[in-house]
């Protein structure tokens, strides 16, 4: 009898077998070394790169510290300018095992270190003056050499890091609607000149920011800029943009997106008649059946106020205030307009921020414009487009005959901003971008007679400026989406950070 392991009678059959078992079995091994070796690359470049993301982040905020440092860092930010920031970045970089903690973006230690003031283009915060973004990448050879494998596996890092201490938005308008088909439309003769950059959101591939007819757009800055996520289309034959628009820039987030409404304050002290022999309103604090939150109205001075003078005092002001003629001082403080908005567009009344107690000219203390609804009617102002009482009205300043002088509050956590628009209402239609209502802010005026100077925050609503005059102030426009319409409608948006919201504390943001 044969034996079966004798292998000098063993089949062809079984003796092929065998040897394929083997080439099967070495071929196993080998891909489990491969895989074993892609999932230790894997591992390691994981692992690099957590310890990078720390190593960015500890050096982002230990730059963000001395941003405001070095005297020329917060208007001009550069890493020329912000040596100190730059100079802690890169040590704790190095610290953390990174760069040799002085050479910025050069290949050093088997690691890029590279520090940007303000932001490049990679980061939602590109330009932006208070902020620092550090960069770090690495390369390390794969276990295999490349042979089956790549040949090194890339590792990158980013971190950005504020230091928001009266540190004001660079922008002198930002359009924060993303899709709307225009965004920004200058139209007819229209004219636009800013001190400092337009920012427009919108990705409309077809004009999120459009001008027609004799439109005028211009940024005075020498390094201003004008940035548009979609395109820009123009319309008109003799259009002036300069400089031309920076198509599919980055989308820029909203930087008062978590700055809450201010709380619903009480009722503001009486009217003062400083000049004069009328009677206090009947709808105004003090008058015969001041407005209530249950019974809101219109603290309304009609045409017949002519000759007189009134002081009005901060507080809750139900179903709105409306200026057709008189002169009025309002005194600083928080003015909560609850349904109604704020109407001055009669051109007959003279309208001024004062210190406590002052007069004006000069323009003084301070006012904030918070511009929402009557809570007691939200369901009613939500469901029926007719309905009106209580419900969110515009704000409307036509400077064009009468002095209009207001100046933003000077101090608290609203210090800067002039006009804030209740973030979750609008008069215009957000989600189509159609101006069904008309505008949420309009204004509308000489420079000799408007005067609005800070932030006007309206997230969700629609700013406009038309008429046959100049508009020129100090402002700074955050809004959804913007108009510049009418013949000869311009407005002349002059920057001054000193006079504009700023952003405080230290904190990383990406």
């Amino acid at each position: 009898m044969l034996s079966i392991t004798d292998p000098a009678h063993m089949s062809p059959a079984r003796s092929g077998q065998s040897g394929q078992a083997v080439v099967i079995f070495a071929i196993s091994i080998f891909v489990l070394l491969v895989m074993a070796a892609a999932a230790f690359d894997v591992g390691q470049s994981m692992l690099d790169r957590r310890h990078q993301q720390d190593a960015s982040d500890a050096a982002a905020l230990a730059g963000a510290r001395y941003l405001l440092d070095d005297p020329d860092c917060p208007t001009s930010p550069s890493t020329a300018n912000c040596p100190k920031a730059l100079h802690a970045a890169l040590q704790v970089a190095f610290d953390n095992g990174y760069g040799n903690g002085t050479a910025n973006g050069a290949n050093l230690n088997g690691a890029t270190v590279t520090v940007s003031i303000p932001p490049t283009p990679t980061s939602q915060f590109s330009g932006l003056s208070g902020y620092i973004q550090v960069s770090i990448g690495s390369t390390r050879p794969s276990i295999f050499a490349g042979r089956f494998l790549p040949a090194a596996w890339r590792v990158a890092a980013m971190a950005v890091a504020k230091n928001g201490a009266d540190v004001a938005a660079p922008y002198s308008f930002l359009a924060l609607n993303k899709t709307a088909c225009p965004s920004v439309l200058i139209s007819g003769q229209g004219s636009v000149t800013a001190g400092g950059n337009i920012q427009i959101n919108s990705s409309c591939p077809n004009g999120a920011l459009q001008t027609t007819g004799q439109a005028s757009i211009e940024v005075t800055s020498p390094t201003g800029e004008i940035d548009v996520v979609g395109d820009w289309s123009s319309g008109g034959t003799n259009v002036t943009v300069d400089p031309t628009p920076t198509e599919g820039a980055p989308w820029q987030p909203d930087p008062l997106a978590d700055l809450p409404p201010p709380p619903l304050p009480g009722a503001p002290q009486p009217v003062v008649e400083v000049s004069g022999s009328k009677d206090i309103p009947a709808g105004c604090p003090g008058g015969s059946n001041p407005a209530t939150a249950e019974a809101p109205a219109t603290c309304q001075f009609t045409s017949s106020y002519s000759s007189t003078v009134w002081r009005l005092y901060p507080g809750y002001y139900p179903g709105g205030l409306k200026f057709q003629s008189g002169t009025f001082y309002l005194e600083p403080g928080i003015y909560y307009l609850g349904g109604g908005g704020l109407d001055a567009n009669g051109g007959g009344a003279t309208i001024y921020s004062v210190d406590a107690g002052g007069t004006a000219p000069p323009m003084g203390g301070g006012v904030l414009l918070y511009n929402t609804e009557d809570a007691t009617f939200h369901t009613e102002c939500a469901t029926n487009p007719t309905y009106n009482t209580g419900c969110l009205g515009p704000i409307m300043l036509n400077g064009s005959s009468a002095p209009i002088q207001l100046q933003a509050i000077q101090d608290g956590d609203y210090a800067g901003i002039v006009i804030f628009e209740d973030r979750t209402l609008s008069i215009h239609d957000p989600t189509t971008g159609a101006n069904t209502g008309g505008a949420d802010v309009q204004i509308n005026g000489s420079s000799s007679t408007l005067n609005v100077v800070g932030t006007i925050y309206v997230p969700r609503g629609l700013f406009q400026a038309n008429g046959n005059a100049g508009t020129s102030s100090t402002v700074q426009v955050i809004a959804d989406e913007f108009r510049v319409t009418g013949n000869n409608a311009s407005i002349t948006a002059a920057y001054n950070g000193d006079s504009f919201f700023k952003f405080r504390g230290v904190g990383l943001v990406e």
